[in-house]
């Protein structure tokens, strides 16, 4: 219990499966709540979360704002008001809706999520962030009492930005008015206070964000050097598991650019990552679609590349090599219909519900020179497969589904 508490205070993947085994013994009466990790609430309060997760994860979204409820409800019952505001916003966030007829209710989600944070400025007062008047719950968690409110403090701010990207995601990249005006400001406010409190993981999820809206506007420049600096944000957090997405998105970026080599370095990386941490929402067959891809880039088509970011190439045998073929211009890329409108689908990245911003993100497919033509059709088939059960839903910048990538 306690491991599984340190894990994800941290926002590590390893988790998942501790309170997998953890609500088993409950349930198979082989284990009991003990007073030793803590009142029982508490663990009702973070397991119930445990399951909106996983209820989020197969988009069944009603019973998974329902247990945030329930969670929330629980940690006010403990005095844990800092972890009861961020559940509520979470339930908020996720309701957030993927077209225009969800304009109105989006409205009032934007409304309650305003209150959430203007409560958290409240808070603040009688709850420090820099964790003094600590209630028995709180000290009861086992983490560190102020580090613990300035997750929740961030992760509401998260899930206001959130909203403002889902809503900004729907318009066109050329239109303006309140949505991107909205975005900037509640993504800006989100990256200057990860900034204050020092955390750097935080500041990442806010650099994907702008990556991910700069991508679709078509400046990739901008979304190139945000994700690169999301890396360094996240080695500095010491959160090597939240690292994954980003090097799959910057791959993307890579591949458009006509560097593979780049991108299979990349795509190693994160799938590396995602075992070598047991990230098991992480995406990996479209990691390895993607790879491959990059690899018929390289003209690797078996996988026994060495790649170089100068000059790739391949050895077809005893001191023979060859280099790529020449970039055509059929780069994939995956559309759906929205409102009349033909807007880019959003990336496979977003359809892991536990991303760790990451866990989060790209919702765009940058377009650029492609030699791979048959393989280049059957990825435009695997997109529109994919498309059925992802859609436009954004899953996740850095780290859990969208806003469990935040620090939840």
């Amino acid at each position: 219990m306690a491991e599984a508490r340190r894990l994800n205070h941290l926002g590590h993947p390893g988790d998942t499966r501790l309170w997998a085994r953890i609500a088993e013994r409950l349930a198979d009466g082989s284990a009991a709540p003990d007073d030793r990790v803590g009142p029982e609430e508490l663990l009702r309060a973070e397991l119930a979360e445990e399951r909106a997760y996983r209820l989020r994860q197969k988009d069944e979204d009603a019973e998974s704002g329902a247990e945030l409820e329930t969670a929330a409800g629980l940690y006010e019952e403990l005095g844990m008001e800092w972890r009861a505001l961020a559940a509520r916003a979470r339930a908020l966030a996720w309701t957030t809706g993927e077209d225009d007829a969800d304009a109105e209710r989006d409205e009032a989600v934007r409304v309650r999520l305003g209150r959430l944070v203007r409560e958290a400025e409240r808070l603040k007062d009688e709850a420090p962030l820099t964790g003094e008047k600590p209630g028995d719950a709180e000290a009861a968690a086992g983490v560190d009492v102020a580090s613990d409110r300035v997750l929740a403090h961030l992760t509401v701010l998260y899930a206001d930005a959130y909203t403002a990207y889902q809503e900004a995601m729907r318009r066109e990249p050329e239109e303006s008015g309140a949505a991107p005006e909205r975005f900037r400001e509640a993504v800006g406010r989100l990256r200057a206070e990860a900034e204050r409190l020092g955390v750097p993981h935080q500041v990442a999820n806010a650099r994907q964000f702008v990556a991910d809206e700069a991508g679709r506007r078509g400046d990739v420049a901008l979304a190139e050097s945000e994700l690169r600096a999301a890396l360094v944000d996240v080695e500095a957090s010491d959160r090597p598991w939240r690292a994954s997405r980003p090097r799959a998105l910057l791959a993307q970026i890579m591949l458009s650019r006509q560097e593979p080599a780049e991108a299979a370095e990349l795509l190693h990386r994160a799938l590396a990552d995602a075992v070598r941490y047991d990230d098991a929402d992480f995406p990996m067959a479209p990691t390895y679609s993607l790879l491959g891809h990059a690899s018929s880039h390289l003209g690797d088509h078996a996988g026994r590349c060495a790649t170089s970011r100068r000059r790739p190439r391949c050895s077809t045998g005893a001191g023979s090599t060859r280099t790529p073929p020449a970039y055509g211009s059929n780069w994939p890329t995956c559309s759906r219909s929205r409102g009349g409108r033909r807007t880019p689908w959003r990336s496979w990245s977003r359809c892991s519900p536990r991303s760790r911003p990451p866990r989060w993100t790209s919702g765009w497919w940058p377009r650029s020179g492609c030699p791979w033509r048959a393989g280049c059709g059957s990825w435009r088939s695997t997109c529109r497969r994919r498309r059925s059960s992802c859609g436009s839903r954004a899953r996740s910048p850095g780290g859990r589904t969208t806003p469990r990538s935040a620090p939840w």
